[in-house]
């Protein structure tokens, strides 16, 4: 009922950005995000998700692959 999806991925990106290599976070989802707005930890200035992600990934040369379906 409470889908904690984009902290799950910007964890995920962290433990990839010390990686060698070729670097992808692939995501498969029937769900929405319903946490990330009120997420003090990681979204202190409560920005949309995608915006979210967009800034985390930028630079990182992590590859972030969403895939979401019903």
């Amino acid at each position: 009922n409470e889908s904690p999806i984009v902290r799950t991925i910007l964890r995920a990106k962290e433990d990839l950005v010390r990686a060698e290599g070729a670097r992808s976070l692939v995501v498969l989802t029937d769900g929405v995000d319903n946490r990330i707005a009120r997420d003090a930890t990681f979204n202190p200035d409560k920005k949309a998700a995608g915006e979210l992600l967009a800034e985390k990934f930028k630079g990182s040369n992590v590859a972030l692959h969403i895939v979401g379906f019903q």
